[in-house]
């Protein structure tokens, strides 16, 4: 799991429960986080295709190579809902019909994801597009593309403004003697979308969480909003992969979606026995983000994302320093 500030980079929290089977640094399989990805490819280069409604037959999560062109009729889903209902089938013809192979994989390569996204951790992958059923299976998640968690923040982070942040977790580094070390400068914060089409995608994605896949984790069991007033932009993904085998399970999400201050993703790698989905953890981390008592309030989220006080800011130290503070 990874907590963000999506407007500096500044990671908040890193954590992962088992570093050796499922290390955080590692690549997975992105699933239908692509399908950000695929939407802002579309309403960049082909803005009237992408709000024209989808046209698709049958269960929207079933693909076959003819499910990947547009049928002649069948139910219809705008973009804002194929987005919150995850449709494989809209996203599959939106790859196909509308943006293509090479536009999508250069949208991905954009967004950093055949880049390592930071020090130590693995560059993204994206497998070779053959025919037309590839490129749908990539343009919906079901194939293709691989990457880490701190992708998966650095992808939604973007949804902010458009600028895509370098993360970032080391405050300052001081030596033996306790003399604060330079750090290279932080570079300029990439700007890969437009603020505005960033905003539309971020509206979009709130419908994930009020009536799409992720509606029941943040709704409480009388069917109230978690956060109350405030909402959330999100997306949830899973897919099953082999390496290692299970059925992988994302949510990326920003809060408060009209103002973001805090940015989450949740990967967990489910078997047999499961507890929680993603979305139910990162609901409940938003939560005690944002929420004492019942009530929610935006501006708690500054106990995070504010400048820290000395004291408890990170702090690198040398090995000497270190046996010093031990004895």
């Amino acid at each position: 799991m990874i907590v963000l500030d999506p407007i500096t980079g500044r990671v908040i929290s890193y954590v992962s429960t088992d570093v050796e089977a499922f290390p955080p640094q590692s690549h997975y399989p992105a699933a239908s986080l692509v399908k950000i990805v695929t939407a802002a490819a579309a309403l960049h280069h082909r803005p009237d295709e992408a709000r024209t409604p989808c046209v698709y037959r049958g269960n929207r999560y079933r693909l076959t190579p003819s499910r990947v062109h547009r049928p002649s009729r069948g139910h219809s889903a705008s973009l804002e809902r194929a987005l919150a209902t995850s449709n494989n089938q809209c996203f599959a013809q939106l790859a196909v019909e509308s943006v293509g192979s090479e536009t999508l994989i250069d949208t991905m390569k954009t967004f950093g994801w055949l880049d390592a996204p930071a020090p130590g951790h693995a560059a993204g992958r994206i497998d070779p597009v053959e025919d037309d059923y590839d490129l749908g299976r990539l343009g919906c998640g079901l194939r293709g593309s691989r990457i880490t968690p701190l992708h998966a923040a650095r992808l939604v982070s973007t949804l902010v403004d458009g600028r895509q942040v370098e993360p970032w977790w080391v405050d300052r580094v001081t030596d033996a003697n306790g003399q604060i070390l330079a750090l290279p400068e932080r570079p300029e914060p990439a700007q890969i979308l437009s603020p505005k089409l960033a905003q539309e995608l971020r509206s979009m994605l709130v419908r994930t969480t009020t009536h799409g896949t992720a509606r029941s984790a943040f709704r409480d069991r009388r069917g109230h909003p978690k956060l109350r007033q405030i909402q959330v932009a999100g997306k949830t993904g899973n897919i099953t992969g082999s390496s290692p085998r299970g059925r992988y399970e994302w949510f990326v999400g920003l809060a408060p979606a009209d103002d973001p201050t805090i940015a989450v993703v949740v990967l967990q790698l489910q078997s047999n026995l499961w507890w929680s989905k993603s979305s139910e953890i990162a609901a409940d981390v938003l939560q005690e983000i944002f929420c004492d008592r019942g009530r929610c309030n935006a501006q708690r989220a500054a106990r995070f994302t504010g400048h820290l006080p000395e004291a408890i800011a990170p702090v690198l130290l040398s090995a000497d320093a270190v046996a010093e503070a031990a004895r």
